[in-house]
Order: structure tokens, then sequence, then C-alpha cells
């Protein structure tokens, strides 16, 4: 890169005109990153999946411990009695969030059974697949997620930490018995330097 940049740039020098196959030369190579980018836009379009790799067609993007890194969501079922893996899938889905039913049903027709138990971390909770290992007799065991853990990290207060009283209209916290009207928490929390301006608005 450095190479055709500094070559271009001699090329270009005052007192030393562009000739003719130079200039044909630079037009050929900008029509050729021209029909790239079509193509590659024409896969994007195609495949509707936003992104694309030129080095690995099967790698994503994936976020990883706050990173965001090239590679591959692969998920696996294992049968408890056996310790043996009984399904897999490689997935393009940044997360685990949604891959639970499907990986359970995979799981189901390899080991023939009408109902199973799945058992996953807190990745997997998601309402909607839930609902669908529920109606495919699918018992999900799932943790919900600690939402609140960055904030508890920064020595702030978490939206499980606030209790509502519908009939009071009013929201307690560990620093101050009673709030009242939740949408003007903000202004009135006495520890607001340590609380989050989202959830002291829900």
């Amino acid at each position: 890169m450095k190479a055709g940049d500094n070559a271009e740039a001699a090329s270009a020098a005052p007192g030393k005109p562009f000739s003719a196959a130079d200039i044909t030369q630079k037009l050929a190579a900008l029509r050729q990153r021209r029909a790239t980018a079509a193509t590659d836009l024409a896969k994007l379009a195609e495949s509707g999946d936003g992104q694309i790799s030129r080095t690995d067609p099967d790698a994503r993007l994936l976020a990883k411990h706050g990173q965001i890194v090239a590679g591959y969501n692969v998920q696996i079922a294992v049968d408890d009695k056996h310790k043996l893996i009984v399904a897999s899938e490689v997935v393009n889905d940044g997360n685990d969030t949604g891959q639970l039913h499907a990986m359970a049903e995979a799981a189901k027709a390899a080991l023939g059974v009408e109902a199973l138990t799945a058992v996953a971390d807190a990745g997997y909770f998601n309402g909607e697949t839930l609902k669908a290992c529920e109606e495919a007799s699918i018992t999900a065991d799932v943790p919900p997620p600690d939402r609140g853990q960055r904030l508890k990290a920064q020595g702030r207060f978490s939206v499980e930490e606030f209790r509502y009283d519908e009939c009071g209209q009013s929201a307690a916290c560990s620093t101050r018995p009673c709030f009242t009207g939740l949408k003007r928490m903000w202004s009135m929390c006495a520890a607001k330097s340590r609380s989050s301006r989202i959830v002291c608005s829900q």
C-alpha cells in the first residue's frame, strides 16, 4: 500500500506530468476497485447479513469480552448423562441470544425424545426463545442476566435495587426511603452521583 502511494506521489510530482500509460493504468485500477466494491455490495444485498469478510467468508464480527473480533459462534448441545455432544451448529450471530430453542430442538431430534430439560447460561436468556422452548416441551433452565452488573462495578445502584409502590406512586432505594414520581427520580435522588440516569428515568 505504501509503495503504491509513494509511486503515485512520485508520478504526481511537480514538473512531471502523467503519461498516457500512467493515466490508463490508474483508470484500470479504479475500475477494478469499483467492480470489486459492486460485487461485494451485491453479495451483501443477496445475503442480507450486513457484513462480509474478504479473507474468510464464514467469519463475522462478534462481541467478545467487550471487544469486537472476527470469528465464529459455535453452538453445541451436550447430553448430561453420557457427556457427549449430540448437536452442533456454527452461526453468524454475534451473541447466543436466540440460539437456545434451535439447539434444544436439534438435541431432541438426536436423542429421539419427546421432551427434555435444557440448561444454559444467562447469555441465552431471551423471552421469545424461552416461550418457543415451552411450546416444544423443552424445560429451559436459564438464569436472567444481571443487567446492573456494570453499574454495581462502578459503585452505582442498578434498577433491581429500587422497589416501586404502585399504590403510593413511589419508589424506595437503599439510601432514601421514598421517591415520589419515578419520572422525577433523577432530580430527587439523594444518591444521584451514584445512580444511573437511565435507571432513574424508568
